[in-house]
């Protein structure tokens, strides 16, 4: 019987071992306009998990009906679409949408991920979107979900104040 047990966890634990691989993000894209959205995605590069920062955010999160497991290509042009008629979008300040790869993102998801970020290139309008990638860690993710604001917004935070704190080149020519 005990064997008889074991063989029946194994079997009950490798098949909830790819459903939860399937709900767990490998990767972060956020939208940022004048609203900020973040998608957590899987694998297989779907959204699992959806996040407004503020009112607006939510407001066009809930006008998007079924986004679970909705292709993250698809569903990112949904959202800028959706941001554009609400008057989220001006031309002066483009959209950005950034990719954070986390560490554990295999090349086959990395290059899923890639590709993705193309088609959303192409799909979207080139004036009002700008893409940025960015590779983290777990702990920078909690920092920026403890902070409160996208994982894109704090990679590009921390990175602008990483660029200034370079020491600037000195010159040493000498009239």
């Amino acid at each position: 019987t005990a064997l008889m047990s074991a063989a029946v966890l194994i079997i009950c634990l490798g098949s909830i071992i790819p459903v939860y691989q399937r709900n767990k993000a490998y990767a972060y894209m956020s939208i940022d306009a004048s609203t900020s959205i973040e998608m957590g995605l899987n694998k297989q590069m779907e959204v699992v998990d959806l996040k407004g920062f503020d009112k607006e955010a939510d407001e066009i999160i809930s006008q998007l009906g079924e986004w679970e497991k909705k292709d993250v290509s698809v569903l990112t042009a949904i959202i800028v679409a959706e941001l554009k008629d609400e008057g989220q979008i001006s031309q002066s300040e483009p959209v950005v949408i950034s990719t954070v790869k986390t560490k554990r993102l295999n090349d086959n998801v990395e290059t899923k991920l890639e590709k993705n970020v193309v088609e959303i290139q192409q799909t979207i309008d080139q004036q009002l979107v700008e893409v940025k990638v960015y590779t983290t860690t777990e702990e920078e993710i909690e920092k920026a979900r403890d902070s409160g604001v996208p994982v894109g917004i704090y990679q590009r935070s921390k990175n602008k104040s990483a660029k200034n704190k370079q020491p600037r080149e000195k010159n040493n020519n000498i009239a």
